[in-house]
């Protein structure tokens, strides 16, 4: 059988983002994390503005002049035996401070800087699983392309027939554009997988309302 991408590593990603590669951690590094946002006087920009598209999951907070948001993540993100001991050793570069709800549910505060590196590190692993699942080796796909959100994929094979293998391996893209839509604070956005034959002919859809 073909070799699935493993979703439970698209599931850890949650608490290995901070290790993201040298260019990540520097480019944080020079950053100011603690630096308030949007403080230009008369032409001082609004939280929507500074922050851009922030889904309705997550909720900005300005304390003592500086704007943090607030990312809520579903049971299970963390590991089913994550303590808040666990959280706050983690944090640090990858977000401000962490939350263990009573639920399961763990609440991240972040800067602007944290937040923007997240959605940034795990969009560069997305990209470079899609890169490996057209490298032939596994799957019957030369190409595959997506929306800026991650909701919508269109998967070009190499033949004109969907295999189960390339079939199965929807799940991973549901994964992909929950994951980071969930970051982002777009959490329950569905992700729809559209499939291509190699004549371009549109051969199957399908949507995470699926699964």
């Amino acid at each position: 059988m073909k070799k699935l991408i493993p979703i439970i590593l698209a599931l850890s990603l949650m608490f290995t983002f901070c290790a993201c590669g040298s260019k990540a951690e520097a480019a944080y590094d020079k950053a100011d994390p603690a630096a308030p946002a949007g403080k230009a006087g008369a032409e001082e920009k609004s939280i929507e503005e500074e922050w851009g598209d922030i889904g309705d999951q997550a909720e900005i907070k300005t304390e003592k002049g500086v704007s943090y948001i607030y990312v809520t993540l579903p049971e299970g993100f963390a590991g089913t035996d994550a303590t808040q001991k666990d959280i706050d050793a983690k944090a640090g570069k990858a977000y401000t401070s962490g939350k263990l709800n009573k639920d399961g549910s763990v609440t991240l505060k972040m800067t602007k800087q944290q937040h923007q590196m997240m959605l940034d590190s795990y969009a560069a692993t997305i990209e470079k699983d899609l890169l490996d699942m057209c490298d032939g080796t596994s799957y019957a796909i030369s190409k595959i392309t997506h929306n800026d959100k991650y909701t919508e994929f269109d998967v070009y094979l190499t033949t004109n027939q969907l295999g189960i293998g390339e079939s199965v391996a929807a799940f991973s893209f549901y994964v992909y554009g929950m994951m980071y839509n969930t970051f982002s604070g777009h959490q329950g956005e569905k992700v729809t997988v559209n499939y291509y034959g190699a004549n371009g002919n549109l051969i199957s859809t399908s949507n995470s309302e699926d699964m």
